[in-house]
């Protein structure tokens, strides 16, 4: 079974798209709705989250970004935190851009040639609700946590977290390319020194108990040049992430704004799908940190895809529609420059081009037609043929196959 390349949308990037062109995207790409824009969604409910003047209310922009996701059928990844904390006690996490983790206690379902199959059904009631402005108790009181976390960031401890390493290794970066130069150096860094403190740092990062690093903390002192990346892939590459963006706010090269401590989650969710579409300029200039084989999508560049993709099915036929469909099944239109194509590109198996039909020489035809062998063989074939029909005609008072049916005597 053959299921659509995945596609990470933001909020800046789910407002921009109108409904119609959601609507267009999902005939090529399926949505993953990261548990970071459910908490954007519902902080909306939040007394704490006025609107800015001349902006909507709250609600009004949650019933409008929820009307365009409650036809949406991708599942919704488990947290990254519990995703990386139960990968050090072993739990290995696909990151093949196809797999959503959707429970950190069935690791064996997301391995191989294994699928789980997950009913939306849910998702799409809770997305529908909020599309008619019915929020339940729970959703008011997870807004109001959502909003009281977003509150207590405190960008003086993400800087510090980041003291020894730009002090250690970044203190000469002139941009967010050297600080991400930067941390790949230290990552690959077989010292195990260093591997013990990347170690202690995830777990500062993830507010995790020691218990979680004993069992690689076990293996550096057996294997003293095992790397934290290759033990843990996806944990590092979380890590990796904040390590990226605690440097850069502790040097200037990010802004101290509380939203980008959430526009930096979405970001560790980009191993589980095969595209990322914002409008934000830190997830523009941190997607380089990511891992995966996702491609990074400016919002009004798929926007401009979508639009043109709309406009060419609006132009076609229903048959026309249909053949095209018959022809091409589930694979998008080629435009150029498209970033649609571009994802199916990278990740999806190409696809095949219907045989052609062979040339036929019109001399060749002719010379088969005039051979007196084709000639004699049909006149045999057509005497076969009469001499069939004369003896199951009714007329016919010959009966080759033994005793006439009126003759036989029944048991």
């Amino acid at each position: 079974m053959f299921s659509l390349p995945r596609l990470i949308v933001d909020k800046s990037a789910l407002q921009m798209l109108s409904g119609e062109l959601i609507e267009e995207l999902t005939l090529w790409l399926s949505i993953v709705v990261t548990p970071t824009l459910l908490r954007e969604l519902v902080g909306n409910l939040s007394k704490h989250h006025t609107p800015k003047k001349g902006k909507l209310p709250p609600e009004t922009v949650l019933r409008s970004l929820a009307g365009k996701l409650q036809r949406n059928s991708a599942a919704i990844p488990v947290s990254f935190k519990k995703l990386a904390l139960n990968e050090l006690l072993g739990s290995a996490v696909e990151m093949n851009g196809f797999t959503i983790p959707v429970d950190v206690t069935a690791g064996n379902v997301h391995s191989g040639n294994k699928m789980l199959m997950v009913d939306g059904t849910m998702q799409q009631n809770l997305f529908s609700r909020w599309a008619v402005g019915d929020h339940s108790t729970v959703d008011k009181f997870m807004a109001g946590a959502w909003r009281e976390g977003v509150d207590q960031i405190d960008f003086s401890k993400i800087s510090g977290h980041a003291k020894r390493f730009v002090a250690g290794y970044a203190s000469n970066a002139k941009n967010v390319a050297d600080v991400i130069a930067a941390v790949n150096s230290t990552f690959a860094d077989p010292e195990q020194k260093t591997q013990i403190h990347l170690l202690a740092v995830l777990l500062v990062f993830l507010r995790a108990e020691p218990e979680y690093g004993m069992l690689f903390g076990a293996l550096n002192i057996a294997q003293p040049k095992t790397l934290l990346q290759d033990f843990a892939p996806y944990a590092a590459s979380v890590l990796r992430l904040y390590i990226v963006f605690a440097s850069c706010v502790r040097l200037g090269f990010i802004r101290r704004d509380a939203n980008s401590v959430a526009d930096l989650q979405y970001l560790t969710y980009t191993p589980f799908a095969t595209g990322f579409v914002s409008n934000d300029d830190l997830h523009r200039r941190l997607f380089p940190a990511t891992l995966g084989t996702a491609v990074f999508v400016s919002s009004d560049i798929l926007s401009a895809d979508l639009q043109r993709r709309l406009e060419w099915r609006k132009s076609l036929s229903p048959d026309e529609w249909a053949a095209h469909r018959r022809l091409y099944g589930i694979y998008p239109k080629e435009f150029p420059g498209s970033p649609i194509n571009e994802i199916w590109d990278r990740t999806a198996i190409p696809r095949k081009e219907p045989p052609q039909p062979t040339a036929v020489d019109p001399q060749a035809v002719k010379s088969i037609n005039d051979d007196p062998r084709l000639h004699a063989m049909v006149d045999a074939m057509n005497q076969l043929q009469e001499e069939s029909a004369a003896r199951k005609s009714p007329e016919s008072t010959a009966w080759p196959f033994g005793a006439k049916p009126e003759d036989t005597t029944p048991l």
